[in-house]
């Protein structure tokens, strides 16, 4: 059975006295608090870390719509074995529109991505330096060791994020509740193995100048925003 946890992501100032404030981040926060309320619901029948794959879209579109609302351009890349799309940076509600067109038409495809041909289309494609914010998954070892070392085809040129959802059961290994069981020993054996993969691999893009943070899914959309504001606020573009 999934393991639900509640996490406060709805903001009290939506609920003003005249109605609904809809400002920009209280908008970003109800989109939020709706795709967790569906994520919830849905994990009466599925894994919760498995639904949170399909917030990466909804992720994007919140930045696109940030980058929009800042007057900066902002462009989409989807990426699985190959590239499969690739929009440029422009802005206008004609373009975010193609961005999300896009991103409704994405499908699910069991394959390896294939990083070495990722970064080499972004270093041929991507000539002035960029804001690249990379949603994916890298809790598979092999996976984080191919991403660690062909990003370095475009790091120097890029400022880059890395986002990822935190797998639940990816935890130090003295973290939540007791053991009752010889099974749940070995569940948290394999979390803290997980954790510290992770950590690992933080510290190891950190020295490269790469972000990376594991975000909860039900926060993923705000505090890529949020990111991306401090980036803007820090200018270091």
């Amino acid at each position: 059975r999934p393991r639900i946890s509640s996490t406060r992501c709805f903001d009290p100032s939506i609920v003003a006295p005249g109605g609904l404030n809809l400002g920009f981040f209280n908008a970003a926060s109800l989109v939020a608090l709706i795709t967790a309320a569906i994520l919830l619901l849905a994990a009466l029948r599925e894994p919760v870390e498995n639904l949170g794959i399909p917030v990466f879209p909804l992720a994007a579109l919140t930045i696109g719509l940030a980058a929009e609302k800042q007057g900066d351009l902002f462009g989409l890349l989807t990426f699985s074995d190959q590239v499969r799309n690739f929009v440029r940076a422009r802005n206008g509600k004609a373009h975010y529109g193609v961005c999300r067109d896009v991103l409704y038409t994405l499908a699910p495809e069991m394959v390896t991505p294939d990083f070495t041909e990722l970064f080499a289309f972004i270093r041929t494609r991507l000539r002035r330096r960029a804001l690249l914010i990379f949603l994916t998954s890298l809790d598979d070892p092999v996976l984080a060791d191919a991403f660690q070392k062909d990003v370095a085809l475009i790091g120097p040129q890029h400022l880059i994020m890395v986002n990822m959802i935190h797998p639940p059961e990816a935890k130090p290994l003295f973290a939540g509740d007791d053991v009752a069981t010889v099974d749940e020993i070995y569940q948290k054996l394999g979390g803290h193995v997980r954790w510290h993969g992770l950590r690992e691999l933080g510290r190891a893009l950190h020295r490269h100048g790469i972000q990376f943070a594991l975000l909860e899914h039900e926060k993923l959309c705000a505090e890529t925003v949020t990111q991306y504001m401090n980036i803007k606020q820090r200018q270091l573009l």
